[in-house]
């Protein structure tokens, strides 16, 4: 399990959204908890149904996983977008793989 985090301490751009997209019940301590605001500190489950999502941005929300009690495993998706013209090209890699962040790279353009 990572640490609590926000996106952007992986140098993530805070443009960026996450979509949340569980393939299976989400729930208590089995999905993803966030703060509703940065800052806050509210910690709150993503309970989700399937075919639920969450958009929501990562990139600024402290969040994470607790220890899951449940006796469930979860099963998601979880992806990255950004509206092109909020882009900024940007000299920065993923701290766990050192892929740049950019177009090409980490970013693809979806039309």
């Amino acid at each position: 399990m990572a640490e609590w985090h926000k996106d952007s301490d992986y140098n993530h751009a805070e443009e960026e959204w996450n979509i949340f997209l569980p393939l299976t019940k989400a729930y208590d301590t089995n999905t993803i908890w966030a703060e509703s605001r940065p800052g806050k500190e509210d910690y709150t489950p993503m309970n989700a149904e399937v075919g639920d999502y969450y958009f929501w941005q990562g990139s600024k929300l402290m969040h994470g996983n607790k220890t899951n009690d449940t006796k469930k495993s979860r099963v998601s998706i979880d992806f990255r977008v950004m509206p092109y013209s909020h882009y900024k090209e940007n000299d920065r890699t993923s701290t766990s793989n050192k892929t740049k962040m950019t177009i090409g790279h980490y970013f693809e353009i979806c039309e």
